[in-house]
């Protein structure tokens, strides 16, 4: 499902705080599952959601210096993005 997917920030922070809440009710009521699996799965999103926020700033800062990526060659290896 994420693999290879760009799916929005807002959708990512919505699936957050939709797997957080419904983990907190199921581990409140006695119905616990596992904590060890949600905590990946929030770990992932929340990771995704970083990376796109990330990725944005970083674009907006190409955007505005495009020489930067020359300046800093270790970026474009980080980054992913083209010189």
């Amino acid at each position: 499902l994420f693999l290879n997917s760009n799916m929005a920030t807002k959708d990512l922070f919505i699936l957050l705080i939709a797997k957080l809440t419904t983990t907190a009710i199921s581990a409140s009521s006695g119905l616990v599952g596992g904590t060890f699996a949600p905590s990946l799965f929030l770990g992932g999103v929340l990771g995704a959601g970083f990376h796109n926020i990330v990725s944005d700033a970083l674009q907006s800062v190409l955007n505005t210096y495009p020489d930067f990526l020359k300046d800093y060659p270790y970026l474009q290896s980080i980054s992913g993005l083209p010189a």
